[in-house]
């Protein structure tokens, strides 16, 4: 009797033991134990020569034997043996009956029970030779039915590529192939393109991956997904890219209904979709170069023709308001061997406060970035607390490097005075820039005095405004002046300025009545302290440009 491959019927599934039943070979076989697992799968047949299962056990083999192998084996080994069958995922146990043993031993039908594991008894003259060949010509013909199909994916696959599709478009043609909605899922952005508007309505999925598998080449997990209402199961695969972003294709099906010729599919749209990835990524980075030259020329030349400041602004998409204020970002690194790490902090922190004040374009520097924010009033200027949040939480993922940050808001201008704007967080990062500062916000319009100093182009002018009191501290004992700095930075706060010195806060006090009786400086007059505190931004700013 000729058979067809018994997995032309069931969209590329491998053949299971009921299937295998249905071969010629198997004519007059009785299952006698392990019913429950007739849906195993059965990729290979071998004849069992020896019990030690764990050297050579396989998932989806028929194991055929007359059970001489298992003579010797006790009650304990037996045990072992069909516990490691069923770990190894062994599809059937077939036994043939010979003079030495008429009838399967009670302990091993059992055992059979015991995993579900299909024990089929197959008459006496049933040649071992038959089943081999039916068994292995059938898994090879259902691999070859596969290998057809799979090339017929992958050339509708490239057809699809070359008309240029949409994502959406792709998603439409895998769920016609597997009969299953899907969602494109950009998880860093929260962005989702999918086939069922219902099933997209997820919250962060939590995520197990699965074993590997012969036909997945990508990452596959079980997506549980959370809906208001209630819970659901999904797949999810991981889609690989060379940004920074992470991509999942999420299968509104569990891995367990898919087959190999659905899995085949999906292989070949993930590839479909990275190479969309890759070329939206490459067109990014065009784009993130041309805006940075044009946010490059608009902050740092006061001579543009107002028409052309405008048509920049404008093709940065924030020339709705007329009012713009500029936020610089530093980023010191704790490692300085982690500075090629600095770029990804930069783009975290961009990404993030974009979605807070979506009307801001930015110039990323070496280690800063300066937005532009084009303000739509008043109350919508840069709120420092939200500016300290998003720091805390870029600071708090566990794959950056350790950094500290200064920030600096200018005052609020125009389309007119945008290079103005560029100085004033300029001044203030070069004022500022010392670690006392750092995780400090810190706006144009707050400081003061210090005003006066920024519009001094030579810093070396700064020093005719230094108390001689405080330069004579200064030349003539720095670690004394710097004890002196930071107590008045800390307003007189002698354990805080103890901690920062790494001192203990007794040397502190000793240090001021020292410096007191000196030099005739008073840190509790105010004016004092302002010489001091003048003082020291002044030196340390020479010491930045020597």
């Amino acid at each position: 009797m000729d058979c067809l491959p018994v997995t032309c019927d069931r969209k590329g599934a491998l053949m299971n033991v009921s299937d295998a039943l249905l071969l010629p070979s198997f004519e007059g076989a009785t299952v006698i134990a392990g019913r429950a697992g007739l849906d195993r799968e059965v990729s290979t047949a071998m004849i069992v020569e020896a019990p030690d299962i764990e050297s050579w056990g396989k998932s989806g083999q028929m194991l055929i034997t007359s059970f001489y192998a298992f003579e010797n084996l006790s009650a304990d080994g037996l045990t072992f043996f069909f516990d490691k069958a069923d770990e190894l995922g062994i599809g059937a146990i077939v036994f043939k009956p010979e003079r030495l043993l008429a009838k399967a031993p009670a302990q091993i039908v059992k055992l059979c029970d015991k995993h579900d594991l299909p024990l089929i008894q197959i008459p006496a003259d049933t040649k071992y030779e038959g089943l081999l060949l039916d068994v292995l010509g059938n898994f090879l013909d259902s691999n070859l039915t596969l290998l057809n199909r799979f090339y017929d994916l992958h050339r509708q696959t490239m057809d699809l590529a070359l008309r240029e599709p949409t994502v959406l478009e792709i998603l439409l043609k895998l769920r016609g192939l597997i009969h299953a909605d899907i969602t494109f899922f950009d998880s860093t952005k929260d962005r989702r393109t999918t086939t069922s508007q219902e099933l997209s309505r997820f919250t962060m999925p939590r995520l197990t991956e699965f074993d590997e598998n012969q036909y997945r080449s990508h990452h596959y997990f079980d997506a549980e997904l959370t809906y208001p209402e209630l819970t659901r199961h999904a797949t999810a695969v991981l889609i690989p890219s060379s940004d920074d972003q992470i991509y999942y294709l999420i299968l509104h099906v569990k891995v367990a209904r898919l087959s190999p010729l659905d899995i085949m599919a999906v292989e070949n749209v993930v590839s479909l979709l990275q190479m969309e990835i890759l070329k939206q990524n490459a067109l990014d980075r065009k784009i993130f170069f041309q805006n940075n030259n044009v946010m490059r020329e608009l902050l740092t030349e006061p001579s543009l023709d107002p028409e052309r400041v405008m048509n920049s602004l404008q093709s940065l998409g924030i020339g709705a308001f007329p009012h713009y204020e500029a936020l610089m970002l530093k980023v010191n690194l704790d490692d300085p061997n982690a500075i090629d790490r600095r770029s990804d902090i930069l783009i975290m922190a961009r990404r993030r406060l974009k979605m807070l004040y979506p009307e801001t374009a930015y110039l990323e520097m070496n280690d800063s970035i300066v937005f532009l924010h084009n303000v739509k009033s008043p109350q919508a200027r840069y709120d420092s607390t939200d500016i300290k949040t998003i720091m805390k939480d870029v600071a708090m993922v566990p794959a950056l490097p350790a950094f500290s940050y200064l920030g600096a808001i200018s005052s609020l201008g125009t389309s007119s005075n945008l290079p103005d704007l560029m100085r004033e967080v300029t001044e203030i990062e070069r004022f500022f820039d010392g670690e006392q500062y750092h995780g400090r916000i810190m706006r144009f319009e707050d400081l003061g005095i210090y005003k006066l100093f920024m519009q001094v182009t030579d810093a070396t002018e700064l020093t005719r405004f230094i108390d001689p009191r405080v330069r004579e501290l200064h030349d003539r004992s720095f670690e004394f002046f710097e004890t002196a700095s930071v107590l008045c930075e800390n307003n007189l706060n002698y354990q805080e300025t103890a901690r920062q010195l790494f001192m203990h806060p007794k040397t502190i006090r000793y240090r001021s009545e020292r410096i007191q009786k000196t030099t005739g400086l008073d840190f509790h007059n105010p004016d004092d302290r302002l010489q001091i505190a003048l003082g020291s931004r002044i030196f340390r700013l020479l010491d930045k440009e020597n």
